[in-house]
């Protein structure tokens, strides 16, 4: 669990949410201990299965906690599931439930059903439609926006409502990058401005790496690692094997002496894209020193250079989910 000083925007304290089946029970979260500061990009991954969609129903109040503590903005969710529901806004992964009327009047009515007055909702939607760029479809019917401009318009109904917690989830599926940027700078300057949290559900890893503050992944119903993406790293510098990346002299990539370093290389882990002008090397703890010496006196001849790379959040997210599955 990160270690903060900052207000939390949600609390989660042995968070458990067990079902109870003909065939027994199935622990969908498990003891689940989480802060999420307020006023952060906060990014929730996990493998399909792992415990995501549960834990993210019981923040919104949908589901109730078997066994645990779990609070919003303070505020006790299993106690006031109401209350809680109108501190946050909710972009779904699925279509959006608006659909027949125009984007405008849905972003319009959206704001008074979040109690927004009559007289600054027009208002409101209009400013939320500019600042995403949307200003040109706001008298185009829902059902007729293509998919990537139904997600943005799917982000204007969950800011309408000036929340405190915004959910995102999967928020950037079928976007091209140049909306990618728009929502992301947008949310910046918007977290800045309010001091809204951010909690981001999501698949896209890379995507992730660039825009998170903190993370947390949650795997098999556990929560396996949580913390800022450096915090993160560094642990699992500490334990995981080395990637070593290797540039071939382009004059010696078909040579005898290439094919007897790859296979010295071999011996200290593994060699992928043996045929590439630049090799990834992966090696085990306790083989970097012998591998180096044999790297450095290839310089100049076999490979033009090497380097370790550092831990991204890919590498990270399999570390930590592989570990948790027994498999390494």
């Amino acid at each position: 669990m990160s270690v903060t000083q900052q207000p939390l925007s949600v609390a989660a304290r042995g968070l458990t949410k067990a079902y109870h089946t003909r065939s027994g029970t199935i622990t969908a979260n498990d003891g689940i201990d989480l802060d999420i500061p307020q006023g952060i990009i906060f990014g929730l991954l996990g493998p399909n299965g792992a415990g995501k969609t549960t834990f993210l129903k019981q923040i919104l109040g949908l589901i109730r906690p078997t066994a645990g503590s779990l609070t919003v903005e303070g505020i006790d969710v299993a106690e006031r599931p109401t209350a809680v529901k109108s501190l946050i806004g909710y972009m779904p992964q699925d279509r959006l439930a608006i659909r027949g009327i125009e984007v405008e009047r849905a972003v319009r009515y959206t704001a008074r059903l979040r109690g927004v007055p009559k007289a600054e909702a027009g208002d409101l939607a209009r400013q939320v439609l500019g600042e995403l760029d949307l200003l040109d479809y706001r008298d185009t019917v829902v059902d007729r926006l293509s998919g990537g401009i139904a997600r943005m318009v799917s982000l204007a109904l969950a800011l309408v409502g000036k929340p405190s917690l915004l959910v995102l989830d999967e928020a950037t599926n079928d976007l091209d990058p140049r909306r990618r940027r728009v929502i992301w700078n947008y949310l910046r300057q918007y977290i800045e401005r309010t001091r809204c949290t951010c909690l981001l559900v999501t698949h896209n890893v890379h995507e992730a790496e660039q825009v998170l503050d903190e993370v947390a992944i949650i795997n098999n119903g556990s929560l396996v690692a949580s913390g800022s993406i450096p915090e993160l790293r560094a642990s699992v510098e500490q334990r995981a094997d080395i990637t070593v990346e290797v540039r071939v002299a382009p004059s010696h990539r078909d040579s005898d002496a290439y094919e007897r370093l790859i296979a010295t290389l071999g011996t200290f882990g593994t060699v992928s894209d043996p045929g590439q002008e630049v090799i990834e090397l992966i090696v085990r703890r306790g083989s970097e020193q012998p591998a180096f010496q044999v790297l450095s006196a290839s310089l100049g001849e076999v490979i033009d250079d090497f380097r370790t790379r550092r831990p991204t959040l890919d590498d990270i997210y399999s570390h930590v989910t592989v570990a948790e599955d027994g498999v390494e």
